[in-house]
């Protein structure tokens, strides 16, 4: 009978245990630039004032000074006018989320829906999910109004020589889809397909751009920039 020999010394749970790897170890020196961006996220808040202005706060004078004076800044290369805060600063419009009722197929475009909510409000965006669940009910619409008492309309809609009477209801405040179902533009052309109509990708770029306003605050405690989006 031949002799049993063991190939180490491992015992038995030894040899059934993960063997560790060496960590891998990354070297990296970090830069003026690093620090910079850091303490710029850490300083800076954004708030909507309303649907076509914001308000960018610093916590100190010094921050929004550095900021403000840097030429390749976010705010210097992103946002198209700045101007001193004033008191009277206010919101002027506000974002709302709409239900269109009652609009045939051929006017589910955004050249028609304008149309019917041109009193209501700027039209924004759509929300995709309204085309491709499978109840075509209505079309939610993002708007930004002016008006600052629910929306509740009515229109009558000549459609081609029939008329249709559309409801425009807002929707209540907690109805928020995901920004990835938010689309721009429905395209208006009649060669389009409806999937091309209905599902254009939404491109904030192409309409909206930013403005706004450089503040400062009397007192020297709370610094902001006050920004205005400009169509």
């Amino acid at each position: 009978m031949p002799k049993l020999t063991f190939r180490d010394t491992q015992t038995f749970v030894e040899a059934l245990s993960v063997t560790k790897h060496p960590k891998k170890t990354v070297m990296y020196e970090s830069i003026p630039d690093d620090k910079e961006w850091l303490q710029r996220s850490l300083t800076v808040g954004f708030r909507f004032l309303g649907a076509s202005q914001a308000v960018i706060t610093f916590t100190n004078r010094e921050s929004m000074e550095k900021e403000l004076v840097n030429g390749s800044s976010v705010l210097e290369t992103s946002f198209f006018h700045l101007k001193p805060w004033e008191k009277g600063a206010k919101a002027i419009d506000r974002f709302v989320w709409v239900s269109i009722l009652g609009l045939p197929l051929i006017g589910w475009n955004r050249r028609c829906i304008e149309s019917i909510i041109e009193k209501a409000g700027k039209m924004l965006g759509y929300d995709i999910t309204s085309v491709s669940q499978g109840s075509l009910t209505g079309v939610k619409v993002l708007l930004s109004t002016t008006s600052f008492e629910t929306l509740n309309e009515h229109v009558l809609l000549v459609l081609d020589g029939d008329e249709f009477e559309i409801s425009i209801m807002e929707m209540k405040p907690n109805f928020s889809p995901l920004l990835s179902t938010i689309k721009h533009s429905m395209g208006a052309s009649g060669i389009q397909t409806l999937d091309e109509e209905l599902c254009s990708e939404f491109a904030a770029s192409d309409e909206v751009t930013a403005a706004g306003t450089k503040i400062t605050d009397t007192d020297g405690d709370h610094c902001a920039t006050y920004i205005i989006l400009t169509q």
